[in-house]
């Protein structure tokens, strides 16, 4: 079956970290937290505590076996990267300064100058919290099934014995033996090979799909099928809904400039006929070298900003803003800031790209720690400072930062163009994975050898994503309602979800194990251990379920907010 994320045999994470090794690893960042992803990793078959070897793996990449003395797959055997807590952390923190920042000024504006802070610590803490909870489920994972890709080695290896243990059988005796030996032979090797390939397709089924991110391999185990399908659509809607952003930005930048055709249509188009050919080839590492250019122009475009706010209006911005300014003046408001702002952290669906980063991923709470803090404050800097800034002449943001600055202007008008030319690179980067998750659904399709099919996939999704943003050209309300639904969904519900899923295996597992306890002194040190163990999972699932139902409730509320806001706007 092909892979839902990637061809066969190949893992492609679909969000992963800028930079996270350098010597493995070769990732386009531009744009926030919510639209990064890898595109190249020369070492993709690395072990992982999750992932395991080739040779350790089951036949559809199960987790790796479970840590013991005489396994030499265990985790101390693994081989993780090079990176620091520091050197991930500023990863992590790339990953989240990109084109969405753009936005921060409108969030801050639309939720208040005091609930702006006060909502990045809170989102910074949730945010934390969810990463910590992917972890212990990737350590549930191991616990649970561990040994799948164990078992299967050992029957394939019992299966070769077997073969040739019984071929020996016919090297001697007399003509009639060999034959008679041979009718036998054959028919218990056949029988054998029965039960072994229903044992083997057992296992299988027992495993995810081949070429299953972590991220998904986590869900597959937490919840099934189902759950690793529902990761699909939301990574899909996410990553497409990035792209239609992306599109509306390059309308709006384009528009401002001499290089604009005079229709939105026209010009998307024509961003359509660069990114399309772009999304058919094979390899995109090339695109990674641009990745240090986004980068600067997007810290050069608020250098920008910052010193045309100050020439234009000097500090008298402080003293025009009010209490009003402080909170949210309207529902709307306040889910056009949740919705932003969420879309610019992307420290959860990272987590485990991350991790297999680290030289030492038990390092990964704290690296997420200092990214989040420096995200935070660089956040509240940009939204509040610009905010407040402008205030005299814009006394509130109604799009994006780039469209208050002069038309006539040279400076700003450079600016527009790179940074339009950068989303047009980027574009494709997001569009590939998309398509995959498409082209791995349709089973009944050979692409492999109709690769014309793959070719209207991927052309289809690029004018879709177009129409979509000639139809609502609104950036900062398309990545609101994005931030509000998908990227909530994968940062503030599955985590708990799965946390509670795996956590409740656990447990009954824990149950069984007491039943075959022989003796009472065994049992005790046993049950002892254990029932510490529970009543801190309890207290943990406690925390879980409040939170997996505070996230769904402000997930529904929000996107509901959103989307009808952002009808309302275009």
């Amino acid at each position: 079956m092909k892979s839902a994320h990637g061809r066969r045999g190949e893992e492609r994470p679909l969000l992963s970290p800028m930079d996270i090794s350098s010597d493995d690893v070769n990732v386009f960042s531009v744009a926030s937290s919510a639209d990064t992803i890898r595109i190249g990793n020369k070492n993709e078959q690395q072990a992982h505590p999750l992932k395991g070897p080739t040779a350790a793996a089951c036949s559809t990449n199960g987790t790796a076996p479970k840590n013991d003395d005489n396994n030499t797959n265990s985790e101390a055997h693994h081989h993780h990267g090079t990176g620091t807590v520091l050197e991930t952390a500023l990863n992590s923190a790339k990953t989240c300064l990109g084109t969405g920042t753009l936005a921060l000024p409108y969030a801050a504006s639309q939720g208040g100058y005091l609930f702006n802070v006060l909502g990045l610590i809170l989102i910074s803490l949730w945010n934390l919290w969810s990463v910590k909870r992917l972890i212990h489920c990737g350590e549930l994972v191991r616990e649970l099934h561990g040994d799948q890709s164990q078992v299967h080695q050992q029957r394939q290896g019992d299966r070769a014995r077997h073969k040739s243990r019984t071929s020996r059988h016919r090297r001697t005796g007399s003509s009639m033996r060999k034959l008679y030996r041979g009718m036998i032979t054959d028919a218990n090797i056949n029988d054998d090979e029965v039960q072994w390939s229903e044992e083997i397709i057992i296992a299988e089924q027992q495993c995810p799909p081949e070429g299953t991110s972590t991220y998904g391999r986590v869900a597959w185990y937490a919840l099934g099928p189902i759950g690793l399908h529902t990761m699909d659509v939301a990574l899909l809607v996410l990553l497409l809904g990035v792209v239609i952003a992306y599109e509306d930005a390059i309308i709006s930048f384009i528009r401002e400039t001499p290089v604009t055709t005079g229709s939105a249509a026209l010009d998307s188009l024509a961003t359509v006929l660069i990114i399309a050919p772009l999304t058919c080839v094979e390899d995109l590492h090339f695109l990674s070298k641009t990745s240090a250019l986004g980068i600067f122009i997007i810290f050069f475009s608020f250098a920008v900003i910052f010193a045309y706010g100050l020439i234009e209006n000097g500090l008298g911005g402080i003293w025009d803003v009010s209490w009003d300014d402080m909170w949210p003046n309207s529902l709307t408001g306040a889910a056009n800031w949740f919705g932003i702002t969420v879309f610019g952290f992307g420290a959860v669906p990272i987590t485990f790209n991350l991790m297999e980063s680290m030289q030492d991923p038990k390092g990964m709470p704290r690296a997420t720690e200092i990214a989040l803090w420096i995200v935070g404050s660089t956040y509240a800097v940009i939204g509040n400072g610009i905010g407040i800034l402008f205030k005299p002449s814009v006394p509130e943001f109604k799009s994006d930062v780039l469209q208050e600055l002069p038309d006539s202007s040279w400076i700003p008008t450079m600016i527009r163009v790179a940074m339009s030319l950068v989303l047009t690179i980027t574009a494709p980067i997001l569009l590939v994975p998309c398509a995959e998750i498409i082209e791995g659904k349709l089973v009944m399709i050979d692409l492999e050898h109709t690769p014309k099919y793959r070719v209207l996939i991927r052309f289809g999704m690029c004018f879709f994503c177009a129409s979509i943003a000639c139809i609502m050209p609104s950036f900062v309300h398309i990545i609101s309602f994005i931030g509000s639904f998908c990227v909530v969904l994968t940062s503030f519900v599955f985590p708990p979800l799965l946390h509670l899923a795996l956590l409740r295996k656990k447990i009954l597992e824990t149950e069984g194990v007491r039943l075959f306890k022989r003796s009472n002194k065994e049992l005790g040190r046993f049950a002892q251990q254990e029932d510490e163990k529970e009543r801190y999972w309890q207290t943990t699932a406690r925390v879980d379920a409040v939170l997996l139902v505070s996230g769904t409730i402000v997930c529904l509320l929000a996107s509901f907010v959103t989307f009808f806001d952002l009808i309302r706007a275009s």
